[in-house]
């Protein structure tokens, strides 16, 4: 089945800086992780406790800049969950968004990261209580995912994510942006399986998530509240 689902989100306020910094590549000059992008998944309005107690321990987003609608600053990252036995296995060398306080958003470090699981980057083979670098599934679709960071020339960042993630090189969900707050999320065919048999690949309770509107949230996670797909 085919799916596509509108999306509108708020976008999160920055504020405007002189020092102005690009999202991009880890640049030691410019760039720490007190600026780089984190993320928190809200426990609100789920038919479970979280997304990790629904098993869903990935999901995937893009980040557009309000002065640049077209070009995507995260295109379907996968964003992870590093947890005890679930999940990801954490390396310090490349998760500088993990480590902080679940529900504590103001230092940019949570549960959740992204840096370092492109595919050729996740380099787990050993430990079975973690997701496996041969378990392509939960694998992202991009070779690399680097670090991202706040760009204080731009005065909104707005994100539109879904899960579990799909990996599917030939057919990945796409996102197709449209003027303004909004966009439509394209899942492809046999994505979504009616009595599906493993949660964290099928189960797709949440398929729109909410960016909270927070002004002056320069350093702090992004709080993503995912709904029920309908």
């Amino acid at each position: 089945m085919k799916k596509s689902i509108f999306l509108a989100v708020a976008a999160v306020a920055m504020t405007a800086c002189s020092n102005d910094v690009d999202l991009g590549m880890k640049d030691a000059n410019k760039q720490t992780a007190d600026n780089a992008i984190g993320f928190q998944v809200l426990n609100k309005n789920m038919s479970r406790a979280n997304l990790e107690d629904a098993k869903h321990y990935n999901f995937g987003v893009w980040a557009y800049k309000n002065t640049d609608q077209t070009n995507n600053i995260m295109g379907n990252y996968l964003v992870g969950y590093f947890g005890t036995n679930k999940g990801y296995l954490y390396d310090s060398n490349k998760q500088t968004t993990h480590g902080g306080t679940t529900g504590d958003y103001t230092d940019a470090l949570s549960l959740w990261s992204y840096e370092g699981l492109g595919t050729s980057q996740y380099v787990n083979i050993t430990d079975n209580n973690y997701y496996l670098s041969t378990e392509n599934f939960y694998m992202s679709n991009l070779t690399e995912q680097y670090l991202r960071y706040w760009d204080l020339s731009s005065a909104n960042t707005e994100f539109f994510a879904y899960a579990p993630y799909i990996n599917s090189a030939t057919a990945p969900v796409t996102f197709e942006k449209t003027n303004g707050n909004g966009g439509t999320m394209t899942f492809p065919n046999g994505s979504i399986v009616a009595g599906y048999d493993d949660e964290s690949k099928y189960e797709y309770l949440c398929a729109y998530a909410n960016v909270i509107n927070n002004n002056n949230d320069y350093g702090k996670d992004v709080q993503l509240k995912f709904e029920h797909m309908n």
